[in-house]
């Protein structure tokens, strides 16, 4: 397998359970630190320590939904926080294959050019394969 198949299942969208255990902990806990930030950042503008109480009911649910038997209602309550998730662990994957892309046409000196369609692009790696058999 190659290096980069590698990478990619280990990304926490592929399904194993362990991801899914991993990915499930990590959004549950930035749900709540990012509540508590914004409950005391909240109290020290306003004064008002009743919001603290607010806080305290969301830590609650959320170390509630670190149990595997509230799953049903993680999914439900959490679907914003997983679609997010996925979204940007998708992204910085796209990233990192246009960045390996970018440094192939470098690499293989088409940095100069300006490709607008693939088929451009594919006629160029036939050309430089079939100069390399030649060789």
């Amino acid at each position: 397998t190659s290096q980069k198949e590698i990478l990619h299942d280990q990304q926490l969208s592929y399904l194993t359970k362990e991801n899914q255990m991993i990915k499930k902990y990590l959004i549950i806990t930035h749900v709540a630190i990012i509540t508590t930030i914004s409950t005391v950042l909240f109290v020290i503008i306003s004064d008002l320590l009743g919001f603290i109480i607010i806080d305290m009911l969301i830590q609650c649910i959320c170390v509630a939904f670190m149990n595997k038997s509230y799953d049903k209602y993680y999914n439900k309550l959490c679907i914003g926080s997983i679609f997010m998730f996925d979204l940007c662990e998708e992204c910085s994957h796209c990233c990192d294959r246009d960045i390996s892309l970018d440094e192939d046409m470098i690499e293989k000196g088409y940095q100069d050019l300006e490709i607008k369609d693939t088929s451009e692009l594919q006629s160029l790696n036939t050309s430089d394969d079939l100069s390399r058999i030649s060789e």
